[in-house]
C-alpha cells in the first residue's frame, strides 16, 4: 500500500477496505477447511480448532474454528460482529 493510498483514505474508505480485507480473511480460512474436507485430511482440520471450555462445570466443552489474527482467539459469531460494525 503506498503512502498516496493510505493518507487520502477517510474514516468510511478505511472502514470499507477493513470490512474487504477481513472479508478475505474469512474466505480464505473457509475454503482452506473445504479443501481439506474434499481430500479427507481431517488432522488438518483438527490443528485449525481452538478448545471453548464450558467453564461452568455444567456445560460441555466444545471446539470451533479459529477467525481470529493477529494471534487473538475468535469464533465465527465474534468475527461477523465486527464485519458488520465496519458496513
Amino acid at each position: 500500500m503506498d503512502i498516496d493510498y493510505l493518507m487520502n483514505l477517510n474514516i468510511e474508505n478505511l472502514k470499507q477496505e477493513k470490512n474487504k480485507a477481513l472479508t478475505n480473511f474469512a474466505v480464505k480460512k473457509l475454503q482452506e477447511v473445504i479443501t481439506h474436507l474434499q481430500k479427507k485430511n481431517y488432522t488438518a482440520i483438527e490443528k485449525m480448532l481452538i478448545l471453548s471450555p464450558a467453564g461452568d462445570g455444567m456445560g460441555e466443552d466444545n471446539y470451533f474454528i479459529n477467525f481470529g489474527y493477529n494471534e487473538e482467539e475468535k469464533d465465527l459469531g465474534d468475527f461477523l460482529n465486527e464485519l458488520k460494525r465496519l458496513l
